[in-house]
Parts: structure tokens; C-alpha cells; sequence
């Protein structure tokens, strides 16, 4: 950084942001973790289908689906022997979307 020195309360200030910074990083680890072992109780937001999690508030876990146990849909995407997706995946076990998301 060339012939720059920063001053005490510089070098300090530039510490107290490094340690929230530490902070928000072990937070954001800790309610990633939580949500991760969440049991989604999971509802439609809006008219597109999306879909969130009462208990976690977790947004957009996947389609939402009123016939599935979990309330998502679920696909039967195969892979051939070359790692591409067939077509058997395009609609859901439960309840046939998308057809464009009816």
C-alpha cells in the first residue's frame, strides 16, 4: 500500500470490523446449520408457486405442491449413462406440474 500508515484509531476501528465481521460469518454458519435440521412446515407464497417455512422462514425450498407429504414437489430426474438429464423429470410424482405451473 505504498508510504500509507494508518493511525491508532484507524488500525482500531479496522479491528472492531474485522471482529463483527467474524461474528456475522459464525452467525450466518449458525442459522444455516439450524435450518438445515429444520422439519419445514411449508406453505405457498404468491402466485408463482414459491414456496417458505413457518418455522425457519426459509424462502424458496422448491415448487410448492398440495399433493406431496412435505408440500414440495418432488421429480424422478434420471441421468444417462453420459451425465445428462432425461426428459422423466419434468413433472412432479404428486401432482403432474409444470405444465407450465398450470
Amino acid at each position: 500500500m505504498g508510504d500509507i500508515k494508518l493511525t491508532d484509531d484507524q488500525r482500531s476501528r479496522r479491528s472492531e470490523i474485522e471482529e463483527a465481521r467474524l461474528k456475522v460469518s459464525q452467525a450466518s454458519s449458525e442459522v444455516n446449520r439450524l435450518i438445515s435440521k429444520c422439519e419445514h412446515v411449508i406453505v405457498s407464497v404468491g402466485w408463482y408457486g414459491g414456496t417458505k417455512c413457518l418455522i425457519c422462514k426459509a424462502i424458496d425450498l422448491g415448487w410448492y405442491c398440495p399433493d406431496s407429504p412435505d408440500h414440495l414437489c418432488d421429480y424422478d430426474w434420471d441421468v444417462d449413462d453420459e451425465g445428462f438429464e432425461n426428459e422423466g423429470g419434468e413433472l412432479c410424482k404428486h401432482c403432474g406440474s409444470p405444465e407450465e405451473r398450470k
